[in-house]
């Protein structure tokens, strides 16, 4: 079964126009499939751009959540170092109008899957509460030392213990150094820095793996893009070269054909196999329509032998030098059309026409030049040898078979006949002339019978 489809098939050929809709189709789904790949590919993008983003502003707090931590350490040593208003300023500014750490706090609060760092970092601020406490308290001592009137709010609301209010201000500076300097200050610091680099740590983590993710499946989806724009450009190439093999080229084929007058060749697709083969009909058709036509324009239709113009067309391919040319008439043709009818005329004509074809090779040609006047065109006639006694034998027996009557409807005919060789001659003209005298001369010797040419 299998077999006979495969056979069908290979028949009948793909259909071109089944093949272009199973294509089309095929480019189609690619075509939509690419897009969504596109589409989501672009999602991804999208996707992977926030989380750099998210990573770079998670990034960005924790860096400035530590960096504002130590800036406040650093504005407490300087004032309780120094003395000097503008870091007691300074350190207020960042705590209660800059707010770096508070902000950082806000902007790690955004996003949900920071929610264990975050609260690392609540707790190390926490933390980081009772160190403001004790940075209050050293700067309040040196607000007291320097005897400031005005300082801020905050400090106003720290109350010395009796015995660090009575001491003297070089002491109460010596006191508020070693509060934020000593080993228990920087014992608290540590801890509190070691809980935000925990969380940093941890920030940096989450999102470096949710970065991580997103371009390992940003790149993946790019990675089915080109291997689906791969496939798109494979399919592009094989519907292009099955047009070219089912369509274009056996179109090409075939003009090429057409232009030298040759069949189609059967091929391609079922659709253009279908033309060639109702082509190839009405070109053999055609062939043979024109084949009769050029017959009967070159052949006499009551004898089936060459006419005039078959006649001319042979002797311009005549070569002179193997030519034998052999006028036949028939004798006294006329009283048959007069006295018995031209039937028997007409029969009389197809006589002498078969007994004449009969009579000579299938390569010489038989011509009826005029109403009795018939001609024979030998050819191969090899210089040097002589044929006139087999040619001879020829003459009589067409004498001897038209003398005999076979049938009560048949009638006896002679003929008188001329014959002339082409090398005697020195062109057509010529060699027409050579015959012409030839039969002529057999007339005026009685008629029916034979003369060569002698010049």
């Amino acid at each position: 079964m299998a077999k006979k489809l495969i056979s069908k098939r290979q028949m009948e050929g793909l259909s071109l126009r089944k093949l272009q809709a199973l294509m089309a189709i095929m480019a189609i789904a690619v075509s939509l499939f690419l897009m969504y790949c596109l589409y989501t590919t672009t999602g991804n993008y999208h996707r992977l751009s926030d989380a750099t983003a998210e990573y770079i502003s998670l990034n960005n707090a924790a860096n400035g959540l530590m960096e504002a931590s130590d800036y406040l350490t650093e504005m407490a040593q300087r004032f309780t170092d120094e003395g000097k208003p503008e870091y007691l300023s300074a350190y207020f500014e960042e705590a209660f109008s800059i707010k770096r750490r508070e902000a950082a706090i806000e902007e790690i609060g955004k996003y949900p899957e920071c929610e264990k760092a975050l609260a690392n970092l609540e707790n190390a601020l926490s933390e980081s509460v009772d160190l403001m406490n004790r940075e209050y308290y050293a700067m309040r001592l040196v607000v007291e030392a320097k005897n400031f009137e005005t300082y801020p709010t905050h400090l106003k609301k720290v109350e010395l213990k009796p015995e660090d209010a009575r001491l003297a201000p070089e002491q109460k500076m010596e006191l508020a150094r070693k509060m934020v300097l000593n080993d228990d200050y920087y014992l608290q610091k540590d801890r509190i820095k070691a809980s935000m680099e925990k969380s940093r740590r941890e920030l940096e983590t989450i999102t470096f793996e949710k970065k991580q993710g997103l371009e390992d499946a940003y790149y993946n989806k790019l990675n089915i893009i080109i291997t689906v724009v791969v496939v798109q450009t494979i399919l592009f190439l094989i519907i292009m070269g099955f047009t070219m093999h089912l369509g274009i080229k056996p179109i090409v084929t075939a003009a090429e054909n057409i232009s030298e007058g040759k069949r189609i060749v059967r091929s391609g697709a079922s659709e253009f196999r279908y033309l060639a083969d109702t082509y190839n009909r009405m070109f053999d058709d055609y062939r043979l329509n024109m084949r009769d036509l050029s017959y009967k324009a070159s052949h006499d239709e009551l004898t089936d032998v060459y006419n005039r113009t078959g006649y001319e067309a042979l002797l311009s391919k005549l070569d002179l030098n193997n030519t034998c040319f052999v006028m036949l008439d028939i004798d006294d043709f006329k009283q048959y059309n007069d006295d018995m009818g031209h039937d028997v005329g007409d029969e009389v004509l197809k006589k002498v026409a078969d007994v004449i074809k009969h009579s000579f090779r299938v390569g010489d040609y038989i011509c009826r030049i005029g109403g009795d006047e018939f001609v024979v065109i030998m050819t191969d006639i090899e210089k040097g040898q002589d044929h006139k006694e087999l040619i001879a034998k020829k003459f009589e027996k067409i004498q001897k078979e038209l003398a005999t009557k076979e049938n009560e409807c048949d009638e006896p005919v002679s003929v008188s006949i001329g014959a002339a060789y082409g090398r005697e001659a020195v062109d057509l003209r010529e060699l027409f002339e050579h015959a012409d005298k030839a039969l002529y001369e057999t007339k005026n010797n009685g008629k029916n019978g034979y003369t060569f040419y002698e010049a």
